[in-house]
């Protein structure tokens, strides 16, 4: 398990021992400064006082670094989101956090993962989701190769 996985806040209040409000404020801090993406799911009505459900640090080097010197290992699949997630902030979409694939941009749905990925948490949805996978060279109709995203900076 790496060290800065994705943390809902609720699990920093129970750690640090402090409130929702002053972990947002710090959170906060962290995004501002550049150091730290925070997603939220696209919710509307009741939803629109959300509360962060990803965090992610800002990029893979940033990643690496922090686990490098925490003595944990770098997962790929974190380094495959984070990427997946500057590319398309780069490109100026908003990106939420989704139950149907890993992220919601403009209505559709992502699953990132690597060359065996499967479409088992789209399968409902096939017509406005895709997998992202690494290891792959060429699209196909519900498969985009990630390193395709690099494009969009």
């Amino acid at each position: 398990m790496s060290f800065v996985y994705i943390m809902a806040d609720f699990m920093i209040k129970a750690i640090l021992g402090i409130d929702h409000k002053t972990v947002q404020n710090y959170l906060n801090i962290l995004h501002e400064s550049g150091l730290a993406m925070l997603l939220k799911k696209n919710k509307s009505g009741g939803g629109v006082l959300k509360h962060t459900e990803k965090i992610y640090l800002d990029n893979p080097d940033i990643y690496a670094a922090v686990n490098d010197d925490t003595g944990f290992s770098s997962q790929r699949g974190t380094i495959r989101e984070i990427f997946f997630i500057r590319m398309i902030q780069n490109a100026g979409h908003k990106i939420h956090y989704s139950d149907i694939g890993d992220f919601e941009v403009n209505g559709n749905f992502f699953e990132i993962g690597g060359k065996n990925k499967g479409k088992k948490q789209i399968k409902d949805h096939l017509d406005q989701a895709f997998l992202v996978k690494d290891d792959i060279l060429f699209s196909s109709r519900y498969e985009i190769p990630l390193y395709l995203f690099g494009f969009l900076y």
